[in-house]
């Protein structure tokens, strides 16, 4: 084994294994979440309702300053009843309303083609993160991994 610092992929072989199996699981655990945003966006899912803000205030954070609304929910279906909620609103002012649709995930996701086409992008991406990831996991055939090139069948 070379000396502290200088250690190789060779020498630690299950290191990468373990990295492609916790960068699969996370980016397929990931992927559902955003999909059922991305369907929530496209009006496909949800409870579709208003969202009224009833005061607005903005909070430093560590990104920066966001805007941050008490607002009323207010379902399409009357038979539902309406909910108080506190949600981040850029650019939120009091009494601004916007169409939105409550997820199973209790996000509240306003319906807009720009949110559903990245969000279905993001989805796609981490799908096909995990399958790359997953792909490296396979074992090599016992000739390959002796350095030997694999014997074609006739």
């Amino acid at each position: 084994m070379a000396g502290l610092g200088s250690s190789t992929a060779a020498e630690w072989p299950w290191l990468g294994r373990v990295l492609c199996a916790v960068c699969a699981l996370v980016s397929f655990l990931a992927a559902p979440l955003t999909g059922v945003l991305a369907t929530a966006a496209l009006g496909w899912t949800g409870t579709p309702g208003l969202l009224t803000a009833v005061s607005c205030r903005e909070q430093a954070t560590g990104r920066g300053v966001t805007t941050r609304c008490y607002s009323t929910f207010v379902p399409d279906d009357r038979r539902v009843p309406a909910e108080a909620v506190s949600v981040d609103w850029p650019r939120g002012s009091e009494g601004a309303a916007k169409h939105v649709r409550t997820t199973v995930l209790g996000v509240h996701q306003k319906e807009d083609a720009l949110d559903a086409v990245l969000l279905l992008a993001v989805t796609a991406s981490l799908v096909a993160l995990g399958t790359v990831a997953l792909r490296t996991l396979r074992p090599l055939p016992i000739r390959a991994r002796a350095g030997q090139a694999p014997r074609r069948h006739r």
